[in-house]
This record gives C-alpha cells, structure tokens and sequence, in this order.
C-alpha cells in the first residue's frame, strides 16, 4: 500500500473507494438510505403542519 494511503485523509479516501469498488450496490442503497431518511422525516413534519 502506498505510503499517503496509510493514515489520515489518504487512507479515509482509499478505504471509501475500497467500499465503493467491492460493494457497489449496497453503497448506494446505504447512499440512498441517507438521503431518503431526511426527505421521509420532511413529508412527515409537512403532514403535522398541515393537519394530517
């Protein structure tokens, strides 16, 4: 492994593309999770708002 990718933001960056390259789908269902989970919180506080 090359030097950079031991510690610090090289190797936070090298073991994100390790995720990325190995498990593809479930990086972007987990993806998806975080951006589905705050729109899902958003809809429910619209609904409270507006009486439902």
């Amino acid at each position: 492994m090359p030097a950079p990718f031991v510690s610090g933001p090289g190797a936070r960056a090298y073991g994100l593309s390790l995720v990325v390259s190995r498990n593809l789908v479930r990086f972007y269902l987990g993806l998806g999770g975080l951006a589905a989970f705050p729109a899902y919180l958003l809809i429910r506080y619209g609904a409270y708002l507006y009486g439902g």
